[in-house]
């Protein structure tokens, strides 16, 4: 009877499983039963409080909804046509517009339930309302994200069943979705009673036709139209001042795009006009030599303020790009001759607060030294072989390979983190503009080859299980394989 009546409450309750081991908070509540006082049963003998013939007494669900930390709904009443919300001050707050009058019902999902090859948000909402179709609107806080869910990819389903964008034939459907600084909006039209779960798919590839168009694929999905107040524009066919701008774009708040060394591409300039605030500042990385004057032009031209970050190499642009950050975490060294080891740490230094300073590969580079002597406080890691021979003082995160580095910095950064992104450990463009996003939301970004799943990779994907994974660039850069491999470690 107890277990019965429990799974009843539990589900009336808006659970999905269990709440562990319930017998503190029992025990601690004695007002939740109705205590006998009489009787016996040839051995013990009914008294006041606990005894060995009735336990606690018998039990008054209503009473125990409370001790045990389950929700009753709140019910409103709503006229024809008339509008009623749930609570305010929950994670989800929905307001229900009913063609009839009768009671609205609103029960907070605490555990919904994923549907199949998805990551739910952490509650939902139960719905009952008197008469269909309904008008419903919510507004979900971004707290709710699982790691690494970006909230352009949240989607409602109902009742487990995606709900699609209205269109001429949809019944139930979504009529708009937004994103703002306090949380998500979305509206549904034609909807009826029934759970309503906010969730992302577990595995999703931000890619494009070519390098350019990954970057602002990435750039799309990170940030809603006007709210990024800067971007930052780097060259797409070297990786050495990108790699010190990861940090800079998530610092400053906006997305990093690449673009050809002569002219602004057409979607760039697209991308910067779609994202960017009117006016907002663009950051150019490196000298003449990495990017024509022509592309400022052309970025001014179109309203934006442009701001150059260069030195006289690779390693004086990084100095002067972390001296424009300020950073407060620590500084993450790697070399500037090769790109892998660079590509995880952009994404550490941005969770972290710090900056990327590069190295002459397993030597000191001039610039980096007289930043480090100017900040002599600075906590230093090594970030792969060649880093650590320039700097055996600093913290060596060094693994066999670049992908096992790349794990070593995951771990180091990132750990308990259940979210992941995935970009090529053989070519470097995917990932400069998904460093900035993964540190951003406070998930590393690992690597791996083209047509498999690197081992050290695999096995950090088997341990960590995380709920969401990004891939970065299309099946040219990583194949189909990798992400049915990706699929399989998850189970």
């Amino acid at each position: 009877m107890w277990a019965g009546q429990f799974a009843s409450a539990l589900s009336a309750g808006g659970l999905s499983r269990g709440l562990g081991d319930i017998h503190a908070a029992l025990y601690a509540a004695p007002g939740a039963f109705r205590d006998i006082t009489s009787g016996a049963n040839g051995y013990f003998t009914a008294a006041a409080g606990y005894d060995q013939v009735t336990g606690l007494g018998s039990p008054q669900w209503t009473a125990l909804y409370t001790a045990l930390g389950l929700r009753s709904p709140v019910t409103s009443s709503v006229g024809a046509g008339g509008t009623v919300s749930s609570p305010a001050g929950e994670p989800v707050v929905a307001t229900v517009t009913s063609p009839v009058a009768g009671n609205v019902s609103f029960l907070p999902l605490t555990l919904p339930v994923a549907p199949a090859l998805t990551t739910a948000l952490s509650q939902g909402l139960r719905i009952t309302g008197p008469g269909a179709p309904l008008a419903i609107s919510f507004a979900v806080l971004p707290s709710l994200l699982p790691a690494g869910v970006l909230p352009s990819e949240v989607r409602v389903f109902h009742n487990g069943a995606v709900v699609p964008v209205c269109t001429a034939a949809a019944r139930e459907c979504l009529a708009s979705s937004s994103q703002a600084a306090d949380g998500l909006r979305f509206t549904i039209s034609g909807a009826s009673s029934g759970d309503w779960v906010f969730a992302s798919d577990r595995v999703i590839r931000l890619a494009g036709a070519d390098r350019v168009a990954t970057a602002i694929a990435v750039s799309r999905a990170a940030f809603a139209a006007g709210s990024a107040p800067v971007a930052v524009l780097t060259r797409s066919d070297q990786f050495a001042d990108a790699l010190a701008g990861a940090p800079l774009a998530a610092a400053k708040k906006g997305p990093m795009l690449l673009t050809g060394w002569a002219t602004l591409a057409a979607a760039d300039a697209v991308e910067l006009t779609r994202a960017v605030v009117p006016g907002g500042t663009v950051y150019v990385l490196g000298g003449p030599g990495a990017l024509s004057p022509l592309v400022a032009d052309q970025v001014a031209a179109l309203g934006f303020t442009v701001v150059h970050l260069a030195g006289i190499d690779r390693f004086a642009t990084a100095t002067a790009i972390a001296d424009e950050i300020d950073p407060t975490g620590p500084i993450l060294l790697a070399s500037g001759l090769l790109f892998p080891d660079a590509l995880g740490a952009g994404a550490a230094a941005v969770h972290t607060g710090g900056a990327v300073l590069l190295t002459a590969g397993a030597k000191p580079a001039p610039a980096t030294e007289a930043f480090l002597a100017e900040h002599p406080g600075a906590t230093l890691y090594a970030i792969g072989g060649p880093a650590a021979q320039a700097y055996p003082y600093a913290v060596a995160l060094v693994g066999l390979d670049r992908y096992a580095t790349a794990v070593s910095v995951a771990k180091r950064f990132f750990p308990g983190v259940r979210g992941a992104g995935l970009a090529s450990g053989v070519n470097f463009p995917d990932a400069l503009s998904a460093g900035p996003v993964m540190g951003a939301i406070g998930v590393p970004l690992l690597l791996t080859g083209t047509t498999s799943l690197a081992p050290a990779t695999r096995s950090y994907l088997t341990a960590a299980k995380p709920l969401t994974v990004h891939i970065f660039g299309g099946t040219g850069a990583l194949t189909t394989a990798v992400t049915t491999a990706v699929w399989t470690t998850l189970g």
